[in-house]
């Protein structure tokens, strides 16, 4: 009896040890690494604008989403009038509604608040949504300067939001992307496991500590 309570502290402590320290060791990519190579183009006319636009988060498409119903509404009517101001929660600074681009546009005189859609081209439209090159990661000016770059282990923020970069008057836009390995985890949910199994190892700990 006294042989089998031992064995058990043993096994116990020693599983808790092991299950503690594996988190430390853990590989998110089970050994392969993963890298995301993305690809980009310069815009240079009209078509290209256009589906450098379809892919921006900076552009509200309608219709299909709740916010639109406002625009196609302003659309509609070519202009709305609002005592004082409204809060229409996200900005968007280009809007397309049927294949066609607007600037929203908003003026208040009197209190009163007017709301209005000028149609634009799409090439204007990307001067509107562009952001600039300056300040940015240098993985972004690489990917500028030679048409691509491949990061490891993590994304670029600006191209998973489509967003369109622009550098000495010039734009250019993510075309696609591919990737390299296959991560069997994300690091989020690595991390959560990192912490259950620290808990868990920590109670085979102590308990073993209790049998002994």
């Amino acid at each position: 009896m006294i042989r089998r309570n031992f064995l058990v502290v043993v096994l116990s402590f020693s599983i808790g040890l092991i299950t503690i320290l594996n988190p430390i060791y853990l590989n998110i990519n089970s050994g392969e690494e993963y890298g995301i190579t993305y690809r980009v183009d310069e815009i240079e006319n009209e078509s290209i604008a256009e589906s450098a636009l379809l892919s921006s988060e900076e552009v509200l498409n309608c219709p299909g989403a709740r916010e639109c119903v406002f625009e196609e509404e302003v659309r509609n009517e070519g202009e709305i009038e609002y005592n004082g101001s409204i809060d229409r929660g996200p900005f968007y600074p280009v809007v397309q509604i049927e294949e066609k681009v607007y600037r929203p546009e908003s003026e208040i005189i009197n209190d009163t608040t007017t709301f209005t859609l000028q149609e634009i081209s799409n090439m204007e439209a990307v001067e509107y949504t562009a952001i600039s090159l300056e300040d940015r990661p240098s993985e972004i000016k690489e990917a500028v300067e030679t048409g691509s770059v491949t990061v490891y282990d993590e994304e670029i923020e600006e191209f998973e939001q489509g967003r369109i970069i622009e550098q000495n008057g010039d734009y250019y836009y993510r075309t696609g992307y591919s990737s390299e390995g296959s991560p069997w985890i994300t690091k989020k949910g690595a991390f959560m496991i990192q912490i259950v199994l620290s808990i868990i190892g920590s109670i085979l700990v102590a308990y073993s500590g209790w049998r002994l």
